[in-house]
């Protein structure tokens, strides 16, 4: 497994990244602490310098696991599953220049959050799920072209995505049969899941990215979820995906964080 820390560069409000500062101050801080990997909260790809910050992060071992797009939707109101098709087709566009990006960082995954859009804001929740698979149509073309595999998180608020459940999402997932479509989960979220072991292992074969985030996206520290339950369940399916660190920019809380799974790991 590769451990990834979300970063961000300060010039935005953002309260689940456990390292902040300009991407040279946090990468070599992320590769003393000993990831492997960053993953970068982006809205507009096209505002950033790929060859600049390929060189940064190769200058301390480090790859972009990632990026977090979920901005397009809360700065610019961008959505996948819009009604307005003159919306959903930027949103369309602005993901697939976020995959151009992705390509020059070693193929980074490119996630798929809070820009899928809110259910409640279309008529109906097959309308909901009708828009957003077009939109995944067009981008896993798009991928495909460029090798940047699309993650599909689950997001346990019905609002959001009427998905309510791990294995809902990974067989909406499966539906597309495409290998440039992964599964997402997060620690905090599976909380909600009635079994969250087996939700791991429902999942499995497109399970690609978990984010380790404790419940009020606070640092993992055992006391409200099940690692070493996790770690276990993580051996027995062979994952060999991402653990990306994803909680309050607390001090000290990205070391405390990483020192505390992989000591799990072993």
């Amino acid at each position: 497994m590769k451990t990834s820390v979300v970063i961000s560069d300060g010039t935005f409000p953002c309260d689940t990244a456990p390292l902040q500062g300009p991407l040279e101050v946090a990468a070599r801080e992320a590769a003393a602490l000993g990831f492997d990997a960053l993953q970068l909260t982006v809205n507009r790809p096209e505002e950033l310098n790929p060859a600049s910050i390929k060189a940064e992060i190769e200058r301390y071992g480090l790859s972009i696991s990632g990026f977090a797009t979920g901005r397009g939707y809360s700065v610019d109101g961008l959505s996948l599953s819009s009604e307005r098709e003159e919306i959903r087709k930027e949103a369309v566009e602005r993901m697939k220049r976020h995959m151009d990006t992705a390509a020059l960082l070693d193929h980074a995954q490119v996630v798929i959050g809070s820009i899928r859009g809110v259910v409640s804001e279309c008529s109906s929740p097959e309308r909901f799920e009708e828009n957003l698979s077009l939109s995944l149509q067009e981008l896993l073309s798009y991928a495909t072209e460029r090798q940047v595999p699309l993650t599909l998180e689950v997001i346990h608020q019905p609002e959001k995505f009427y998905f309510k459940k791990t294995a809902d999402t990974a067989a909406f997932i499966r539906g597309f049969g495409s290998p440039y479509l992964h599964l997402h989960l997060d620690t905090m979220q599976l909380l909600c899941e009635e079994n969250p072991f087996q939700a791991v292992r429902e999942g499995r074969d497109v399970l690609s990215q978990i984010d380790i985030s404790d419940a009020g996206r606070h640092c993992p520290d055992g006391k409200h979820f099940d690692y070493p339950g996790l770690v276990r369940t993580l051996k027995e399916i062979s994952y060999d995906g991402l653990l990306v660190f994803e909680y309050q920019p607390e001090e000290g809380a990205a070391e405390r964080g990483l020192k505390y799974i992989t000591g799990l790991l072993g």
